[in-house]
């Protein structure tokens, strides 16, 4: 998802001067921008950090399913700290230059290649879900545990696949000579296979849909067929439909998304390979930083989906704040009793003190009287 127009690989266009008029309205272009996309980089650090927090620390079942989610949130963290943290350091300073040399132009062919792998990675991961979600529900009598090193490379497979794709980000991106801007020069042959690209990004989408639709086709015949313990069976049941919609809900916000920009770079590498002058350069650059924060929209609220339907996270969460609340309660208790003053005690001790003096002085009286007695 590098950027079409010959600046920075951000999408960030403050480098563009065109007369005082153009940049009074990038200065509140960017002023617009800045917000959403710290609200965005925010939400998507806690919401993302949550979800790896929870299965390393094994406050989650490592589930096939579950490990899958962590990948998806570990590339969306990717996403979002690689490149929103630079987008509003030029939004900001208004400074596009990348460091210069040997270092600062393979950093930025790697970020960029890196970046553009990201986007992938939650996508195929969910095709891989669906699979095995398919496979599972062919079989549902019997539960298909996968070895460690079947998930590992399933999730290596899920990354390795994304940087095969976008190889050709660390051929044609770099640093331009005296400039230092970290940008990707174009050729016709290069558009042409990105635009490629895209429509297997259409195809991924078409796979997953027809595949969850498949499983709950399966769900539905095989529900009486089972041979299991009703109780047994409805938890499997239960387990795999919410397998299903976390798949098809995350499907939605990935595709709601991403499709305006992927959509619209399509176009761009269609008008460059047509040689078709664009006849509002400056429109067009703004419309492609606003769909750049609906973008990150997905990489930032994913994770709510998967609290929302997997058991094992929304469970998790509640543990995790029911023990925060219980701390707040205890420090707040704590707080409370230190500063209660001591006065009250001390008093009683006093008390308690004079009514022990008060004894002691009638025994000694008695004591006198027996002895004058005698």
């Amino acid at each position: 998802m590098a950027s079409f127009f010959g600046v920075n690989f951000t999408g960030s266009n403050v480098s563009e001067k065109n007369g005082e008029s153009s940049e009074e309205s990038q200065q509140d272009i960017a002023l617009a921008t800045i917000v959403p996309l710290a609200v965005i980089l925010f939400c998507g650090i806690v919401s993302n950090a949550t979800v790896i927090v929870l299965v390393l620390a094994k406050m989650v079942p490592k589930k096939t399913t579950n490990l899958f989610v962590l990948n998806m949130s570990a590339a969306d963290l990717v996403t979002l700290v690689l490149n929103i943290p630079w987008a509003l350091m030029v939004y900001l300073t208004r400074n596009t230059h990348w460091a210069g040399g040997v270092i600062g132009d393979a950093t930025c062919r790697m970020v960029i290649w890196l970046y553009n792998s990201t986007d992938w990675v939650s996508l195929i991961t969910l095709l891989i879900i669906s699979i095995e979600r398919f496979k599972a529900v062919s079989s549902i009598a019997q539960r298909s545990n996968r070895s460690l090193l079947v998930k590992v490379s399933l999730i290596s497979l899920s990354w390795s696949l994304p940087g095969l794709l976008n190889v050709p980000m660390l051929l044609i991106c770099g640093v331009e000579k005296g400039t230092n801007l970290c940008d990707c020069s174009f050729t016709k042959s290069t558009a042409a296979y990105y635009v490629a690209t895209n429509g297997l990004y259409v195809c991924l989408v078409i796979s997953i849909i027809s595949i969850n639709l498949v499983i709950i086709r399966k769900l539905v015949r095989t529900q009486v067929a089972m041979n299991l313990p009703e109780a047994q069976r409805e938890k499997r049941l239960r387990s795999f439909r919410s397998a299903v919609r976390m798949v098809l809900c995350s499907l939605l916000l990935f595709v709601f998304c991403t499709s305006p920009i992927y959509t619209l770079n399509t176009l761009l590498r269609l008008v460059f390979i047509g040689e078709i002058p664009l006849t509002n350069k400056m429109t067009t650059m703004q419309v492609y930083d606003a769909l750049n924060i609906v973008f990150y929209v997905n990489a930032a609220f994913g994770p709510v989906i998967y609290f929302i339907f997997l058991d094992d996270f929304r469970k998790a969460l509640g543990e995790v704040l029911r023990d925060i609340v219980r701390c707040q309660k205890t420090r707040a208790n704590e707080e409370v009793q230190s500063e209660q003053p001591l006065e009250p005690r001390q008093s009683t001790l006093r008390t308690h003190g004079s009514y022990t003096n008060k004894i002691s002085a009638e025994e000694n009286y008695e004591a006198a009287h027996s002895d004058s007695r005698l």
